[in-house]
């Protein structure tokens, strides 16, 4: 998300981090700005009610289904058993509300996911046991057990469902102010504006720019106390985000934003930090944010080779005809074999022979060579990001292939054999190691993987230094859910063809 910012002298520093200055405040009678934090209830409540309509939707989605399969079993379900799944619903926003999902602004999507899971599983656990104690029978708990089992997915996408319809409507949503100037404040500005589901809807960046101009369309304002409370009484805003050094870190600084806004957001201006899980540890009469690479230790990546090898059994019966009809197709259409292998660099810089469903004609590095040789534009592109749009070499059917991706299905078979995972960082071949510069240290220490971080987020529409960011942003932020969610916006971009050629 951010970029490298230029150090802040000391005092343009002062002069950023300093409290919005009450005197002209208070010469305004009709001011409501008391120098104290004022949280906006009534748009909490509203940023919140979506969501919540969505999750109680959700309940009944997954309970309908649960009825319906557990009905068709055992069409005698308890009478006393209704009275249970009435208070379920009536406290399932507050255990999700416990667990931080309301209003859930600027929530990211995998930590969401995480959190949703975590909450459906005390909500079940609650109610199972209790159905269990008031017999209502083991149908009875068999039909809470396998709502719980489908609630976590259907909660997702009727929530990201209700915050795109949300965002279209400019009473959803936090104003936001964003501290600081450089690139780093544009790019957070810009980014809150792409992404308006996560409920953060930037107003302007507050810096030292005397002119207040409007570069980038962006608007920009001198961090002038009276220009900065004009416009947080203007837009009720009770969010800050400030973005700053790590070195240059105050905490009387945090303090006087805290003494103006509800909520405020420190964004430490370091590339490559894990962002998606944090909490803050008590060093002695310091904080610490503890960074771990979850996928060096032994405990995740058993977890992460068990989900491959379960996702890979499941989806296998599903896949196997499927490979069936390509492997005729290709032999049916062009000479030479159904499957290539090509050798590409692994965990620990081994190296390993990645299979795919074979897309080109024969004698395709001869033809690549040719052309290269007869034209500079298509050489230069070949150089810059090691693949060609209209690449002459591709056959009808592996076109195709290339369009919808499962020209990687046969990659299965490296999954089982422990060479990759379903989802990693996408396998290099040699020559692609100095374009990772020092992040290829990052990379050789996971399984590449069939889908990935990159593939989902615009895959070859986006620049060679974007993918390696990518991939070193999935290694330092990796968890169970984030790979959940990577798979799950791969079957959208499978269908949509989004990036792929």
């Amino acid at each position: 998300m951010v970029a490298t910012m230029k150090q802040l002298s000391a005092r343009n520093l002062e002069s950023t981090l300093a409290a919005p200055d009450r005197t002209a405040v208070e010469a305004n009678p009709d001011s409501q700005f008391d120098g104290m934090p004022t949280p906006n209830w009534s748009r909490l409540i509203v940023n919140a009610l979506p969501l919540m309509l969505a999750d109680i939707a959700a309940l009944g989605v997954s309970l309908g289904f649960a009825y319906g399969l557990v009905w068709s079993i055992s069409p005698e379900l308890p009478a006393n058993f209704d009275w249970l799944l009435m208070l379920m619903g009536l406290t399932m926003p507050l255990i999700f509300a416990l667990f931080g999902l309301y209003p859930g602004t600027g929530l990211n999507a995998v930590a969401e996911l995480a959190q949703v899971a975590l909450a459906t599983t005390l909500l079940f656990s609650i109610f199972i046991i209790s159905a269990h104690t008031y017999g209502t029978g083991t149908t009875s708990v068999l039909a809470v057990f396998v709502a719980f089992l489908s609630l976590p997915a259907v909660v997702s996408l009727l929530r990201a469902t209700a915050r795109t319809t949300a965002s279209s409507y400019r009473w959803w949503g936090q104003p936001v102010l964003v501290f600081g100037n450089g690139d780093t404040a544009r790019q957070l500005y810009q980014h809150y504006r792409a992404h308006p589901s996560l409920g953060i809807r930037p107003i302007a960046i507050i810096d030292d720019w005397p002119d207040g101009s409007d570069s980038d369309r962006v608007p920009r304002h001198p961090s002038m106390s009276d220009r900065v409370e004009t416009l947080r009484r203007k837009h009720d805003i009770s969010w800050a985000v400030v973005t700053t050094p790590l070195s240059a870190s105050s905490a009387a600084a945090v303090r006087s934003y805290l003494a103006t806004f509800a909520h405020v957001v420190i964004v430490p201006d370091a590339q490559g930090l894990p962002s998606i899980r944090h909490q803050m540890i008590d060093c002695g009469h310091l904080a610490g944010i503890p960074m771990t690479n979850t996928l060096l230790l032994l405990v995740p990546r058993m977890v992460k080779t068990a989900m491959d090898y379960l996702l890979v059994a499941l989806g296998g019966i599903v896949c196997l005809p499927l490979v069936i009809a390509i492997a005729a197709l290709i032999k049916l259409t062009s000479e030479g074999p159904v499957f290539y292998a090509q050798s590409r660099v692994g965990k620990g810089n081994r190296s390993f022979r990645a299979w795919k469903f074979r897309t080109m004609i024969v004698d395709a590095d001869a033809v690549l060579q040719e052309y290269l040789e007869s034209d500079p534009a298509l050489r230069e592109e070949w150089e810059r990001d090691h693949k060609l749009k209209n690449d002459p070499r591709v056959s009808s059917v592996g076109r195709w292939l290339r369009k919808t991706s499962l020209d990687e299905l046969p990659q299965i078979w490296n999954v089982l054999r422990g060479e990759m995972s379903l989802v990693g960082p996408r396998p290099i071949v040699t020559a692609e190691i100095p374009k990772y510069g020092e992040w290829f240290s990052l990379y050789e220490k996971v399984t590449p993987g069939i889908t990935g971080l990159w593939q989902i987020s615009g895959r070859n529409n986006t620049t060679y230094e974007m993918r390696v960011a990518f991939d070193s942003y999935y290694v330092l932020n990796w968890s169970p859910w984030l790979d959940l969610y990577i798979l799950a916006r791969t079957i959208k971009v499978v269908f949509c063809h989004e990036g792929a050629y």
